[in-house]
């Protein structure tokens, strides 16, 4: 082992012991484990000091000495010489720092030889690439673990409650003020759904979201699986100049309509919004989303849709299974890159066939999706009013069951609110 990486090691373990309290707490917010340590007695000392924090034991020499004999570790570390090369506490996270810093390079390097052999094996270089990047962007990211006292966490809350009186919401808000609401804001870390029936105009919402939100400066990231990247934007572009993007394709709209949304197109083509089209499996999703934050600093991520993540069925699992894997996998990245993920979903059909409106337990593939999303919007029609229903079915965070009636507004990919149902 490298000399200076042993010798942050032994003062991270005297930090320890001169100040448990704080340096502990330092330690697990930086990550550290016993897999932490490149020294193989340095990692039996963790260890012994995290059973000793867990039964809130003191942590001193002759503790930690006792624990390990306990443990079956005939081991005699000289401790008072750890804490004499510390000196102090205060530079406890330079240590854990250290230690976390060199555990990553070791994982680099089995990421590194598990890709050589992939390719010795006969893996494809996509399928290699895409592996390397999901573990090494993964790599980058924050590992501190969320560790806080009340007081840590006081401070933001009460910051995020003041914009509240100003802005009328606490998260990253919904664009139609009534929905919005009831809503309160998309909550960061966690995953939100907005869900329709095939057709009804999913899309069209996520797409109309994404515009007004980049506009007010919010970095969003579109991952468009359903259609391609140019259609997605061309909807985006037809949404702000108000002209029918079917009628451009089609070529029977008036010529003009070309520079008016060439015009439009420029206005926006620099608002913080990009469009993701090749990623389409969890982990090139996951991958580009870490790169996004990290590039960008994103405030919210769309995914349109989640069917639409491949594979279609994951190996020996039921559709059920596959997207509850996913919805579980989209859950950890939100609230590792504390953001907000909306999902547009699909529907089953049998409330269509019954006629009934559609609820909850509709959402298409799995059960999953109902239970892990914390906030889920359903899109509906109704045929008497001949106006589409958006329903705040499900809020952890506010009020649920409201809804309002929004008008699609025919050839400029967007809805406008009608009011209160």
């Amino acid at each position: 082992m490298d000399k200076l990486l042993a010798q942050h090691e032994r003062n991270l373990i005297g930090s320890v012991i001169m100040d448990n309290n704080h340096a502990i707490f330092i330690a697990a917010q930086v990550g550290i484990t016993p897999d932490s340590f490149a020294g193989p007695n340095h990692a039996l000392i963790w260890t012994a000091i995290q059973q000793l924090a867990t039964a809130s034991q003191p942590i001193d020499q002759l503790s930690i000495q006792k624990q390990l004999f306990t443990s079956g570790h005939k081991i005699e570390p000289d401790l008072d010489a750890m804490v004499d090369s510390a000196l102090t506490s205060a530079n406890t996270e330079y240590y854990a720092q250290a230690v976390k810093d060199a555990e990553r390079g070791r994982e680099l390097h089995e990421i590194l030889a598990s890709s050589t052999k992939m390719l010795s094996d006969g893996s494809s270089t996509a399928e290699v690439l895409e592996r390397f990047t999901a573990l090494t962007i993964s790599l980058t990211d924050a590992t501190r673990s969320e560790i806080k006292k009340m007081a840590a966490l006081r401070e933001e809350k009460i910051a995020q409650w003041k914009s509240a009186q100003r802005n009328g919401f606490v998260g990253v808000p919904f664009t139609m003020p009534t929905i919005n609401k009831y809503l309160g804001g998309w909550r960061k870390s966690v995953m939100g759904i907005i869900a329709g029936f095939r057709g009804e105009g999913k899309s069209t919402i996520v797409r109309q979201e994404c515009l007004a939100l980049a506009e007010r400066g919010v970095k969003v990231a579109l991952f468009t699986l359903e259609d391609p990247p140019d259609i997605a934007a061309a909807c985006i572009a037809g949404n702000k100049a108000g002209i029918s993007t079917f009628g451009l394709d089609t070529g029977t709209i008036y010529p003009a309509a070309i520079d008016t949304i060439d015009a439009a197109w420029q206005d926006i083509g620099n608002i913080p919004l990009w469009i993701i089209n090749n990623a389409s499996s969890i982990n090139q999703i996951i991958a580009t989303m870490r790169l996004m934050k990290m590039r960008h600093g994103i405030d919210i991520a769309f995914i349109d849709h989640i069917q639409f993540i491949t594979p279609y069925r994951i190996n020996n699992a039921s559709r059920n299974d596959t997207l509850a894997q996913y919805s579980g996998q989209i859950i950890q990245v939100a609230k590792a890159l504390q953001i907000p993920i909306i999902c547009a979903s699909q529907l089953s059909r049998d409330s269509e066939k019954k006629t009934r409106k559609p609820q909850l337990s509709d959402l298409r593939d799995s059960g999953a999706l109902e239970q892990d999303a914390r906030q889920i919007l359903l899109l509906y029609y109704d045929s008497e009013r001949e106006m589409h229903i958006l329903e705040v079915a499900k809020n952890n965070y506010g009020q649920s069951r409201k809804a309002v009636y929004i008008k699609r507004i025919d050839g400029k990919q967007r809805f406008e609110e009608q009011g209160e149902v």
